[in-house]
This record gives structure tokens, sequence and C-alpha cells, in this order.
């Protein structure tokens, strides 16, 4: 792959291609090819033309929270019932006790 724009662009590919695992040597070419082809001697007019091109070539990774929540194992705090009263509501005579008057 034999480049003739400035190392800045060069290592703008690089920085790019890094997130592409298998797919950084075809990024590569297809985008020096296109800044080769649209005569872009600036690192803003790279970005621009390559960026578009990595999103052809990216394949995000497989997202974990599509299986589910992981957090829903069996717990004491959790099979075991709730600790306390029931309700305020339910122990009316005790609230009432403490009123003046």
């Amino acid at each position: 792959m034999a480049t003739s724009y400035p190392d800045e662009i060069d290592s703008l590919l690089r920085e790019l291609a890094a997130s592409l695992g298998a797919e950084r040597v075809p990024f590569m070419d297809a985008a020096s090819a296109a800044i080769a082809a649209a005569g872009a001697t600036g690192v803003g007019q790279a970005f621009r033309i390559a960026g578009p091109i990595q999103k052809q070539f990216f394949t995000p990774p497989p997202d974990a929270r599509a299986a589910g929540a992981r957090h829903n194992r069996s717990s004491k705090l959790i099979a075991a019932e709730a600790i306390g009263r029931d309700d305020p509501r339910c122990d009316g005579r005790l609230r009432r006790q403490f009123q003046a008057g």
C-alpha cells in the first residue's frame, strides 16, 4: 500500500483501523484509495472521507444484555418474607396510643 500523503493521515488511518480487527487491511486499502481519489491533503478532509468507510467495515461486538438480566439468582433476601410490620396502616391502635387528648 504505497501512500503519498502526510504521516498524520497515515496515523489517522491506523487509529481508525485499530478497532476493526480482521477487517483492518481491507479498510486501510479502501480508505487509502478514497483519500487518494479525493486528493485530500489535510487530516480533517481525510477523517471526513475515512469515517464513513470505517463504519462499513466495523462489526459491533455481541450485546450481552440481549440474553437478559444476570442478577436474577436466588438469594435468602428474595426468598424469605419481609422483616418488620406488614403495613403502617394496619396498626392504627399503636399510633393512637401516643396521641394527646
